[in-house]
């Protein structure tokens, strides 16, 4: 064992002690003649081991890589082996997580693509790709210039082609994918992805995969500036199913050059940023069929569009298409593209060609297209991140809660707001009943009890907020008889349908006409002012309100007031 002031070889004076790894001791030591410094590995070599004790120097001559350590010399002394290798100044990223002050968004997606870099290169070396099995914190370098170098390559190995499974399984705890201790499967390129995962994770959250509670939360559970894009590549890095990973390194490294976090993809879009606002998901869904989530959504989408917010509506690509024809796209835009079939096919969004009608961009559904009947969680999380450079973003469900890929993105909502027809029927189907334990057949359930119960569970994780819009409300009703357990948002009021069919026929929202839009202001600001800063609303209220009046005069001189 060496200790401060011996020297190795004649060559190496030992002058610090830089760590301890799972396979030896590391010295800083310096060059005796040239006064350069290096790290030098101390690997017992009477000490039982799990791992090939001289794999790391025999991957280590196979590579060259300006952020990896290159290895210079092998000594032998006594009973152990001393690797002598590059030593890289800087500061270990596991104290740089501690300290909090470097741990911006922008440095972990900068960092990301430098170790997807180091991974694309290890995992491309031939004939046999290296897997290096041991991405954390504690293995990675910031240098003075912000960049990334990796060391400790102790328990890498190398891919063999046909081989079953690992010799032998081995990581850090909660870094390590599933497939190290499991044995079922050789380790492989997405098993870096997910100690790739579990680092970003770390970076962003400074919580600790190996500590309570012991799994890879949503970012934004922790921490709500954190964007969305950076929030699905994480949960797609450390799922537990290496099939449901990125596939290579590369994969990922496109998906890290296209996070928009630093703005970058706004500017180009010329997509005005404004401050205070952040990136918000909302779902709206309806408690039973007709109930007006389309509504809603449509008409809120409008409302914040008219305060100068760059707006997205999704409409639910298993939904049966509405907003189409609603608006007229088929008049309105000649070369329409329905994104969702393209992405089925996988293609990604163009978002200079998506359909833009009264400020808000609409993600709708073809109906003259195939129905979607095979739609992922996979691909609904990529609709929903595709439109995430827009400050708000509505998501359209229906009454689809229970589809599988709809549970995908409810955990990553801002708000959920449940539209309520307040017809005593629909209402009684979920109040003061309890399907539970009772033996009835789950198609005999009805659907508006699962949907309670689905959004209480989501309500219960305190990841998202549910509330409800009570739609085509009456003072004939008593909300307080609704018996469900969420806060009303909104009491929206009932319309007359006429209103609503002649807006429609006209290829129009009712919010666009000058005299139906004080009724949805009024009623919808409890909304608006969740979804966008009060200082906000109140800057342009006055800009808004002098808009919607011009409007209206020039209705009136043209003889085209609403109803006449």
């Amino acid at each position: 064992m060496l200790h401060i002031g011996d020297i190795l070889e004649e060559k190496y004076r030992v002058i610090g002690f830089l760590g301890k790894g799972g396979t030896g001791r590391v010295y800083l030591a310096e060059n005796v003649k040239l006064g350069n410094h290096w790290a030098v590995k101390e690997i017992d070599l009477g000490r039982r081991m799990r791992v090939n004790l001289l794999a790391e120097s025999e991957i280590l001559k196979k590579i060259n890589h300006p952020r990896l350590p290159r290895i210079v010399d092998i000594a032998e002394k006594g009973k152990f082996l001393y690797i002598i290798e590059d030593y890289f100044e800087g500061i270990n990223l596991r104290e740089v997580i501690k300290s909090r002050e470097m741990c911006s968004e922008k440095n972990l997606i900068q960092w990301g693509r430098q170790l997807c870099e180091i991974l694309i290169y290890l995992h491309n070396i031939k004939p046999n790709p290296i897997i290096y099995r041991d991405m954390k914190p504690g293995n990675i370098i910031i240098d003075s210039d912000n960049n990334v170098k990796l060391i400790d390559l102790g328990i890498a190995r190398e891919y063999k082609e046909g081989q079953d499974s690992d010799t032998v399984y081995i990581g850090t705890r909660g870094y390590a994918a599933p497939e190290q201790y499991s044995g079922a499967n050789q380790t492989d390129e997405r098993t870096d992805i997910y100690g790739l995962g579990a680092t970003l994770y770390h970076v962003a959250t400074g919580l600790n995969p190996n500590d309570p509670p012991y799994h890879v939360m949503p970012v934004r559970q922790v921490n709500k500036a954190l964007s969305m894009d950076t929030e699905r590549i994480i949960a797609k890095c450390t799922h537990s199913d290496p099939a449901l990973r990125y596939q290579s390194a590369k994969e990922l490294m496109k998906d890290l050059t296209c996070n928009r976090a630093d703005g970058d993809h706004e500017t180009q879009l010329g997509i005005k940023k404004l401050p205070g606002i952040t990136s918000k998901l909302i779902i709206i869904g309806s408690l039973s069929a007709r109930a007006g989530s389309s509504f809603i959504t449509a008409n809120l989408a409008a409302a914040t569009a008219a305060r100068g917010i760059s707006t997205a509506v999704i409409e639910f690509p298993v939904n049966t298409p509405y907003f189409y024809d609603a608006l007229f796209i088929r008049q309105k835009s000649k070369e329409y593209i329905s994104w969702p079939h393209e992405i089925q096919k996988g293609c990604p969004v163009d978002w200079k060609k998506v359909f833009i009608d009264n400020g808000v961009s609409w993600i709708v559904l073809e109906p003259t297209l195939f129905s979607i009947k095979d739609w992922s969680g996979d691909n609904m999380m990529q609709l929903v991140y595709s439109t995430k450079h827009t400050p708000i973003v509505f998501l359209d469900v229906s009454t689809n809660w229970d589809h599988p890929s709809i549970r995908s993105v409810l955990l990553q909502a801002d708000y959920i707001f449940l539209v309520v027809d307040p017809d005593p029927v629909l209402i009684d189907r979920t109040a003061d009943c309890n399907y539970d334990n009772k033996g009835i057949p789950e198609d005999l359930i009805p659907h508006e009890y699962k949907t309670v119960k689905l959004l209480s569970e989501v309500g219960d994780k305190g990841s998202s907020q549910v509330e409800i819009i009570i739609n085509k409300h009456t003072r004939f009703i008593d909300r307080r008889l609704l018996r469900i357990p969420f806060e009303p948002a909104i009491v929206f009021p009932y319309m007359e349908p006429a209103e609503v069919y002649r807006a429609l026929w006209e290829g129009n929202l009712l919010y666009n006409n000058s005299d139906s839009r004080e009724v949805f202001d009024s009623a919808l600001r409890p909304v608006i002012e969740k979804l966008i800063p009060g200082d906000f609303i109140a800057q342009n209220s006055e800009q808004v309100d002098i808009v919607s009046r011009m409007k209206a005069a020039y209705k009136m001189l043209r003889g085209e007031k609403w109803g006449l």
